[in-house]
């Protein structure tokens, strides 16, 4: 009987180390990968607002676009052959690239010339994959570039002219109360090209 005690024992003691390990393992990936964690949450926040939005609006959530032909940008090396964009909107009013961050607006500011970068690879990739599809347009779609910020943002916050620092509760309406400048069936092709294009 002594015998099967100290067996049990013996046997709850490695089933409590072993389970102290896994639980120290855990920990130390979800540490490790923390940052990735938050900007899926984040980003995950962002597209359940985008959501929301009325019916002829079309969102598409990371974007994977493939280029065949190598290009760079005529002053830096930033090959942009792959590039993962962050949820793209189509819609009346236009053509939105929306990126998230888990900053602050006064991190933002501090940090404009990588957003900046960011940015300009994300639309450039963007705009190759549907730039033969502009001619059919008589108003061409410019690219409107949008960094939510979820920590807050005071209003005025423009990284420059061409992008926009707002903060998630202001997103659907920043988007929806422009100036309407693309048909039901220009939306329709834009959606059609880009995931067109990022399926090849």
């Amino acid at each position: 009987m002594k015998r099967e005690w100290e067996k049990a024992i013996a046997t709850r003691t490695r089933s409590v180390s072993s389970a102290s390990r896994d639980i120290t393992a855990t920990m130390r990936f979800l540490e490790k990968n923390r940052s990735y964690l938050i900007g899926a949450t984040a980003e995950q926040q962002v597209v359940d607002v985008l959501s929301e939005m009325p019916d002829d609006y079309h969102i598409m959530s990371g974007v994977d676009l493939h280029r065949f032909d190598t290009a760079y940008w005529w002053r830096k090396k930033d090959e942009i052959r792959f590039q993962q964009i962050d949820p793209v909107v189509i819609g009346p009013t236009g053509l939105f690239l929306i990126g998230t961050k888990n900053w602050s607006g006064a991190d933002i500011e501090l940090k404009t010339g990588d957003i900046k970068r960011q940015v300009r690879i994300a639309t450039q990739a963007l705009w190759l994959s549907m730039k033969d599809e502009y001619r059919f347009y008589e108003r061409n779609p410019k690219i409107r570039c949008i960094i939510v910020s979820l920590r807050g943002s005071h209003p005025d916050l423009r990284i420059n002219k061409d992008i926009d620092v707002i903060t998630l509760d202001r997103l659907a309406e920043h988007i929806t109360n422009r100036e309407k400048i693309l048909s039901p069936m220009n939306v329709e092709r834009l959606t059609h090209v880009i995931s067109f294009n990022e399926a090849r």
